[in-house]
């Protein structure tokens, strides 16, 4: 839908952050572990600790730019409750 919109870079910062393939060895615990690097089995890929660091670091940054924003810009502009209509089609799914 951004992209729709023109919004093609929304997702460019979210992309530095984000590896599938490490995100599924960590969640399945499809990893090991040695003295110069972290590796996964699939697809065969070695992550030298600096890269490793790297993507944690950038996720770290990204999470927390993202929850500053919410909570400082956002929830904060609201000095009182106010109640905003929803989009027809996320209420048809509901």
């Amino acid at each position: 839908m951004a992209a729709e919109r023109g919004l093609t870079g929304a997702f460019d910062a979210l992309s530095e952050t984000w590896d599938r393939n490490l995100r599924n060895a960590a969640f399945h615990a499809d990893y090991t572990i040695t003295k110069d690097s972290l590796r996964i089995l699939d697809p065969p890929t070695r992550y030298s600790w600096e890269r490793f660091d790297a993507l944690i670091n950038n996720a770290l940054a990204y999470h927390t730019a993202l929850s500053t924003l919410y909570q400082k810009v956002h929830v904060a502009s609201y000095t009182e409750p106010i109640t905003i209509c929803g989009s027809p089609r996320i209420l048809a799914r509901s």
